[in-house]
């Protein structure tokens, strides 16, 4: 597993988006999937459960059930939105006897318990994992073994209003703490809020950890090692220095960061009176709904005073497993494989307007302007970094997303949030050993 999570962190990240993003890929092998869809197909109406933290796909369900059944009539996609508390929310479904058919979870190490535990269903001989681009295929993976399938590419670092900056006199994205305490002034002297937060919601803030996090704990590998043989930490010179980012946001933000929710964050950054957020390109149609006519952009993330360390994260998302206790098996393994045909692909981009983890030629899709400014990026060349919640147990999402919380309203204090992430990861992995 090591060795394959090693590997992904080599790979050159601005390739698999470049085609995820609609170069001409390779489909030889992905384009048998439509084929093995057909053969799971039920011949008598099913409701497939599908849990997922994912706003998008919840919103989209009657759009994605009529291209679905066009390919599986009989099967209809039970589409179960949990915002808050989700990874509780899954563990105790499968802990009552009661799991979906499909969800999503985090990859590479953190389905590790699942698959000890006998709830995923092994997806190997399907050979779905054919159309996925390479650089995705490991994080539904385990021991050599298929078990979920990333279904979109994700970019996720530092979005901002252009009108905004325009208006506070700012040419450029700030790429260093002290130029973004300078952004901050000239944005306040415009009479912008420089912050949209919505720290009210865990998972905002759970989000707002991997800022400070993902790039400073070095090679996630060896630092997961370190931390399961109890002598790592989240504390390093690093995250440290990225840890500043926090305060600079809350010294810049609403007056009660904690009552201010994700609808209050879009609505503040779509109407353009805040100007920065930190969350990735899904919440783009959230923040234009308030302004369809909203200009974003978005650039990778300060964490230090050297240009060079801004980081973007760049990831496998949404990645979809069955269970294998599940009510519906065979329907679900057949929703999974329309998923990974070229149709599910394409439907699947094309509503989310977001980058596609299969391999197939959707270069005529039209990514949203976060998705095309993250993409921009990347194929500059740009910083990235996996991310890091798929290095952690269990349960440690949900936990740092309080764990922030107490932070901000004043709890604990820097070396207290630090201590309460090495404790909730020591305590988690713990009971998954």
């Amino acid at each position: 597993m090591k060795q394959k999570i090693a590997l992904f962190l080599s790979l050159v990240l601005s390739l698999s988006l470049f085609a995820a993003c609609g170069e001409k890929a390779q489909t030889a092998t992905a384009n048998a999937t439509s084929a093995a869809v057909s053969e799971a197909v039920p011949q008598e109406n099913v409701t497939v459960t599908y849990m997922t933290q994912s706003t998008i796909y919840p919103q989209k369900a009657d759009e994605i059930n009529a291209e679905l059944q066009k390919a599986l009539p009989y099967i209809t996609l039970d589409i179960i939105h949990v915002a808050d508390n989700y990874e509780t929310t899954v563990k105790s479904k499968f802990a009552t006897g009661d799991p979906p058919d499909l969800f999503d979870w985090a990859g590479y190490t953190a389905i590790a318990p699942f698959v000890e535990a006998n709830y995923l269903l092994d997806i190997t001989d399907t050979g779905y994992q054919n159309a996925v681009i390479d650089t995705f295929r490991d994080c539904g993976m385990y021991q050599d073994k298929v078990y979920g399938l990333a279904t979109q590419v994700q970019a996720n670092a530092m979005i901002y209003n252009l009108d905004c900056f325009e208006a506070a006199g700012i040419k450029e994205p700030p790429k260093t703490l002290t130029e973004l305490k300078d952004a901050c002034e000239k944005l306040k002297a415009a009479n912008i809020i420089p912050f949209a937060t919505g720290f009210k919601e865990s998972w905002v803030a759970n989000q707002m950890t991997w800022k400070f996090l993902s790039d400073g704990v070095g090679d996630y590998a060896t630092w997961y090692d370190a931390m399961m043989a109890g002598t790592g930490s989240f504390k390093t010179e690093k995250t440290e220095k990225a840890f500043e980012l926090m305060d600079i946001v809350l010294q810049n933000t609403v007056d009660m960061p904690l009552s201010s929710d994700a609808a209050n964050l879009s609505y503040l950054l779509g109407t353009g009176e805040a100007a920065i957020t930190f969350l990735g390109e899904f919440q783009y149609d959230a923040i234009a709904k308030s302004n369809p006519d909203v200009r974003l952009a978005m650039a990778p993330t300060p964490v230090s005073d050297d240009p060079a360390d801004a980081v973007m994260e760049f990831d496998g998302q949404q990645i979809m497993f069955a269970s294998a206790d599940g009510k519906h098996i065979d329907a679900a393994k057949a929703v999974l494989g329309w998923f990974a045909s070229e149709d599910g692909a394409r439907t699947i981009s094309t509503l989310s307007k977001q980058g596609s983890a299969f391999n197939y030629d959707l270069s005529d899709v039209q990514l949203n302007p976060l998705g095309q400014s993250g993409a921009a990026y990347i194929r500059s060349g740009g910083k990235t970094v996996a991310y890091i919640k798929n290095f952690w147990p269990a349960g440690l999402t949900g936990e740092a997303g309080k764990i922030l919380q107490n932070y901000i309203a004043g709890s604990i204090d820097k070396n207290g949030f630090f201590d309460a992430m090495d404790a909730a990861f020591k305590k988690l992995s713990s009971q998954q050993s």
